[in-house]
């Protein structure tokens, strides 16, 4: 009786399982199929189509009228438009002012009158309310509208001239920009912008179309070229650009550089040790890293004159905030304390 009983209830809930698959079955495949975006071409558009004018009566009188300036001269070329009882209408305005409109006859709703909107060359839109009459109808445009104030001229002249390094062992090729700061800030169109140059491997640079006004100049190094530091110049310079007494410009630079030989305690040189350099004053004003060569030695160049610090690493082996002097002009030697380099057999 048990074993009977289980038979029953599992064939009862295989035929409900089976019944709630079907129905759902069903109700998917007699379901109306999704709308889906159609992309086929859209009824034209239907526009009102404008009343037909009706025939005129002989004889019938239009709208007449004159078109000035705020000063009482005449108007020629003036577009006047207007639609009375619905019914467009236009003229242009003759050599006098003048113009004619042809205009309905009243309805029974009385007179015919319309808006009136005037357009004329250099003068504002003007609008009116307009009915036929015995009398010409006098329509006075407003003033002129004030042109835009025209572009201020910028008065561009060439400028050139040649860098010359600060260190009597320095050749060519050089590499530097050469940076025109505004004196000021720019307020005006006319006023002076922010310029830079290349030089070419011998030092020589050119701009031809620098515009007139005072410029403060800085030099930089190639690898800083767009930015602001460090200025290899040393000291301000100011330039009054004027385009009718163009002269040569000589930049005169005052930068340094930092030389020296890296060894281990053996005294044996270290090649391929990491070197890099930073402004005392502002670490974060750090040079391209530099690294000794096979001999050991290194050179950093283009250092305006001051303090620096100096870090060196070679493998496990580090030197850490050498203090050092740039001075304008020379090639400062540099001790190093010997590295701890662990060398391998």
């Amino acid at each position: 009786m048990g074993a009977s009983r289980r038979v029953w209830i599992l064939t009862a809930a295989s035929v409900l399982v089976i019944g709630l698959f079907a129905l759902a079955l069903g109700r998917f495949v007699l379901a109306d199929a999704p709308e889906l975006p159609s992309f086929a071409s859209t009824r034209a558009p239907a526009f009102r189509e404008l009343p037909a004018w009706p025939e005129l009566a002989p004889g019938a009188e239009p709208l007449r009228g004159r078109v000035t300036d705020p000063q009482g001269a005449p108007v020629e070329g003036a577009l006047v438009y207007a639609r009375p009882r619905d019914l467009p209408t236009w003229a242009l305005s003759d050599a006098e002012g003048r113009f004619e409109l042809p205009w309905p006859e009243p309805d029974a709703t009385g007179e015919a009158q319309s808006l009136l909107a005037v357009c004329a060359w250099g003068f504002p839109p003007f609008e009116l309310t307009a009915r036929r009459g015995p009398e010409e109808l006098a329509i006075a445009l407003p003033a002129r509208e004030v042109p835009a104030a025209p572009v201020p001229h910028v008065t561009p002249a060439p400028i050139a001239g040649s860098v010359r390094p600060g260190r009597a062992d320095d050749a060519p090729p050089f590499s530097f920009e050469v940076a025109f700061y505004p004196a000021e800030p720019p307020e005006t169109l006319e006023a002076p912008v922010l310029r830079r140059v290349l030089c070419d491997p011998d030092g020589r640079f050119a701009l031809p179309d620098l515009a007139a006004g005072r410029y403060r100049l800085r030099v930089l190094p190639a690898w800083a070229a767009g930015g602001s530091w460090p200025d290899l110049l040393g000291r301000p310079y100011e330039l009054e650009h004027d385009p009718t007494a163009p002269r040569e410009l000589e930049l005169q630079l005052a930068e340094g550089a930092l030389a020296g030989t890296l060894t281990d305690r053996r005294g044996r040189t270290v090649e391929g040790a990491l070197l890099l350099l930073s402004d005392a004053e502002n670490p974060g004003h750090l040079w391209p890293p530099a690294t000794s060569d096979t001999r050991g030695g290194f050179l950093i160049e283009d250092l305006p004159a001051g303090r620096y610090r100096l870090f060196v690493e070679a493998g496990d082996a580090r030197v850490e905030g050498v203090e050092v002097e740039v001075v304008a002009g020379l090639r400062s030697e540099v001790e190093v304390p010997p590295l701890a380099v662990r060398r391998r057999n």
